[in-house]
């Protein structure tokens, strides 16, 4: 079984309570927008991606794990709130600087399994973008 990491975007009660469930129909029916990570990472990758973000946002390196708020911490899932601090710093990435920035993502990464091969695929980027988009329209409808 694999690990899903998504970053979610819609009805805040409503999701809380599709995954308290386990209701993934009424979960999709409640998500605006979503960034997909399922992509055999581990919440230390996103905190990588998080501080790589720092040589493209013109920000202080900051981590996400310090702006996640547990939500639900069950053994086999669980949900967390991200602190809009850390949707901001996110957010003002350049658009352009994406692919670059996940580029730096995985060079980082690399540093951390020196004895695994990583690849940049376009999964990957797309997630960093779909992120990027995800916290461009929070800020938004906040």
């Amino acid at each position: 079984m694999g690990l899903t990491m998504e970053f979610l975007l819609g009805n805040e009660e409503k999701i809380v309570e599709a995954i308290k469930v386990f209701d993934l129909d009424n979960l999709d029916d409640n998500v605006m927008q979503r960034a997909d990570f399922s992509l055999h990472l581990t919440p230390d990758d996103l905190n990588t991606l998080s501080l790589s973000a720092s040589k493209f946002n013109s920000q202080a390196p900051i981590s996400l794990r310090n702006f996640l708020e547990v939500v639900i911490d069950n053994e086999d899932y669980g949900l967390f709130k991200i602190n809009k601090e850390w949707v901001r710093y996110f957010a003002k990435l350049d658009r352009s600087a994406l692919k670059e920035l996940s580029k730096e993502w995985f060079i980082e990464m690399q540093k951390q399994y020196p004895n695994e091969e990583l690849m940049l695929t376009k999964d990957s980027i797309n997630a960093v973008i779909d992120l990027w988009t995800l916290c461009n329209t929070a800020l938004k409808v906040w």
